[in-house]
């Protein structure tokens, strides 16, 4: 059964790669279960023990120290895992995505905007001059039926500009904007390796029916998976 990758975020711009074994693969479904998620709580127990075992690998690195690498084990009521670190050469990268959506503005706010400028009648240029004094007041022609119809005309444009205000600003609203921000982070040069072992009532009868050497057999075929990967390198 292939492993289950995750990365552990071990500092603000790092993060350490993580294999997770189980002991029977049939609890899959249990450890990636999304009511009741067995995942979290196995990093938050592990996550204390983390940084001193880097600390203590590169110094026996350092020291060209042979030997298995020292396995630690935690024990919870409902599972055991058992935690060692190997060295990993792969190369990839990793990168998170966020998407940072920016609220519309203020509809009133947009609406009064378009309103004072396009909701009144345009305003014709006042121009002041001497011969306004030497104007014919018999000159002025009398109020008739053309021009009682000329004001309505205006006032009915007038509302069909005002109707067609709402119709832009309400499809301006819809529109959603964001960003897309991407953070890169370092992949730390270790690879935790997790061997998890379900406890409780569903899981007692298979680890007491288990082999004594099973998990042993278990560490060891995950040690080989993971040479193999430094040996593609």
């Amino acid at each position: 059964m292939a492993p289950i990758r995750r990365y552990l975020r071990i500092s603000k711009f790092s993060v350490l790669e993580c294999r997770i074994y189980l002991e029977d693969p049939s609890d899959t479904r249990w450890l990636l279960d999304s009511r009741d998620p067995v995942m979290p709580r196995i990093f938050a127990s592990i996550r204390p023990l983390v940084l001193p075992k880097l600390r203590e690998e590169n110094e026996r690195l350092f020291a060209r120290k042979k030997g298995k690498p020292v396995k630690d084990v935690i024990a919870e009521d409902d599972f055991e895992v058992a935690l060692f670190l190997r060295e990993s050469r792969t190369r990839h990268s990793l990168l998170t995505r966020h998407k940072n959506f920016d609220e519309p503005e203020n509809k009133s706010k947009r609406t009064g905007y378009l309103e004072g400028k396009g909701g009144q009648p345009d305003t014709g240029i006042l121009v002041e001059s001497d011969s306004e004094s030497e104007l014919n007041i018999n000159a002025i022609p009398q109020a008739g039926s053309e021009e009682e119809d000329g004001p309505s005309e205006g006032k009915r444009t007038k509302r069909k500009r005002d109707e067609s205000l709402p119709e832009s600003s309400e499809h301006e609203d819809k529109k959603l904007r964001f960003r897309t921000n991407y953070e890169g982070f370092n992949i730390h040069g270790w690879m935790l390796c997790l061997l998890v072992t379900r406890k409780g009532d569903k899981g007692k009868a298979r680890v007491e029916a288990a082999e004594p050497k099973r998990q042993v057999l278990m560490e060891e075929w995950i040690s080989t998976q993971a040479q193999g990967d430094l040996g593609e390198e």
